[in-house]
């Protein structure tokens, strides 16, 4: 699987807030870890008193690629275990599903999606329900999101389930987006979707937290974790998908773009 330019480091800092967060980030850029290797690891201290690790990746080409790694968390230590976001979004559409189900109409094939902050609560993000079936010719296709499901950020509770906007009942089923899996993700390897997943998971997660904190300015960090995360996201979901996240939040869509300085036509697979 190739990777954009943007998501290889090229001299640029990575922030992370774990190892767990670094590996993740090394093999979804890099490949699964039989692909590369660690030449050397360096430490050192910037101007502002920070340590930044900086590792040179042998590839098997020859080629050594330099990274800087930095923490986003300025109270967490790149040495130490940090705090690991890695798997945060997937338990948020896990618990989606587990409410989805609690609370019908659930259709089986329901897929959630991931998660942005809800439009009509506080403290509450809103995870869209695609569906997942086959159709009569038996390919298998992701379906527009029916339902969506609201969960507080405080405690994991249900906040309420109910119609995605837009979608009306009398017309089922609902649009077809495409075929399922998404075709960018043939042939990648499995360790290095699960290392795409999580590094995701860990920028969607900070995010989300400067979003809920009303943040109107954007650091490094926050500016890289928007650009990284779109671009994660629209690896791992199909582009037909993509404007249904700002339908269930258009203000969310514009301070995403408000926080990178531009507009999000670079959100594609590249």
């Amino acid at each position: 699987m190739s990777t954009s330019n943007s998501s290889r480091g090229d001299g640029a800092v990575v922030y992370i807030d774990s190892p767990v967060e670094q590996e993740a980030w090394l093999i979804a850029t890099f490949g699964p870890t039989d692909q590369w290797s660690i030449a050397s690891q360096t430490w050192h201290a910037t101007d502002m008193g920070n340590q930044q690790e900086v590792l040179a990746i042998a590839l098997p080409s020859g080629e050594q690629i330099e990274v800087v790694f930095a923490e986003a968390s300025p109270d967490e230590s790149l040495a130490g275990e940090g705090q690991d976001r890695t798997g945060q979004m997937e338990e948020l559409m896990q618990r989606a599903l587990e409410f989805s189900e609690a609370n019908p109409p659930h259709h089986p094939g329901t897929l959630p999606r991931f998660p942005v902050p809800s439009a009509s609560y506080r403290d509450t993000v809103a995870v869209p329900m695609t569906i997942l079936a086959v159709d009569d010719s038996g390919t298998r296709g992701l379906y527009a999101p029916p339902r969506q499901v609201g969960i507080s950020i405080k405690d994991g509770s249900l906040v309420g389930a109910g119609e995605f906007p837009g979608f009306d009942p009398e017309h089922w089923p609902p649009a077809r987006l495409g075929d399922w899996p998404p075709p960018q993700l043939a042939g990648i390897a499995h360790e290095q979707l699960q290392a795409t997943i999580a590094r995701f998971s860990a920028c969607w997660s900070r995010v989300l937290d400067a979003w809920f904190a009303k943040v109107a300015q954007a650091d490094d960090v926050l500016r890289q974790d928007v650009r990284e995360g779109l671009h994660r996201r629209s690896m791992l979901d199909l582009m037909e998908i993509l404007p249904y996240y700002d339908r269930l939040n258009p203000v969310f869509a514009k301070w995403l773009n408000d926080m990178v300085g531009e507009d999000r036509h670079g959100e594609e697979t590249r």
